[in-house]
């Protein structure tokens, strides 16, 4: 199992200063795809920045709970109590369009539905050369709503996983940061999540 840690930013976040996750476990497609998280959190954000090199990246939905990940998509898995309770799963695709949802794994997943999403969780699509990326922060109000005693704070043990995935681009693919290990291309798989610490 892989570890990951977060740090604490005040502030705008220089990403140029903090650790990559690669997301380089190949499930299938090419080989020439890759991808990689970063995150870093206050008080009330927990901020999360995706990666991918892509040179055709698919980005064909807009609306509310569009299947996203069959365009080139990138994903992150949070399960913020660690080993324990729901995960929460916040999918994008090269125009900032969001699937999200939580749950135990995926026979019981909710979708919900935020109109304000881009407003509420900041997002910002973004491209580099031969690829592209999302920013978004995740606030601790969201999940206050699920335990009220909810904080960002050092200490904290989470779990988690990144994703990137494209099933109907050119090159269909699945990378994972944490390996999966089991036949289908599954990734609400919490049992395979990495851990996750905030310092």
């Amino acid at each position: 199992m892989r570890n990951y840690s977060i740090c604490r930013v005040d502030g705008i976040p220089d990403w140029n200063k903090i650790e990559k996750a690669q997301i380089d476990n190949l499930r299938r497609g090419p080989d020439n795809i890759r991808a990689w998280a970063q995150l870093c959190y206050n008080s009330e954000y927990l901020n999360v920045r995706l990666t991918a090199i892509e040179k055709e990246p698919l980005a064909r939905f807009d609306g509310l709970l569009d299947f996203v990940h069959l365009d080139s998509c990138l994903e992150f898995f949070f399960r913020p109590g660690g080993n324990e309770g729901p995960y929460f799963n916040f999918e994008f695709n090269p125009k900032g369009t969001n699937n999200f949802g939580f749950g135990m794994n995926r026979d019981d997943l909710v979708r919900i539905v935020f109109q304000d999403y881009r407003e509420r969780f900041r997002v910002n699509p973004f491209t580099i050369q031969d690829g592209w990326g999302i920013e978004f922060s995740i606030p601790v109000s969201l999940f206050k709503l699920f335990n009220p005693l909810f904080q960002y704070k050092p200490k904290l043990i989470s779990s988690g996983n990144f994703y990137k995935c494209g099933a109907e681009t050119k090159f269909p693919h699945a990378l994972t940061w944490n390996l999966i290990e089991n036949e289908k291309a599954n990734f609400h798989c919490p049992e395979f999540f990495g851990q996750i610490l905030f310092v």
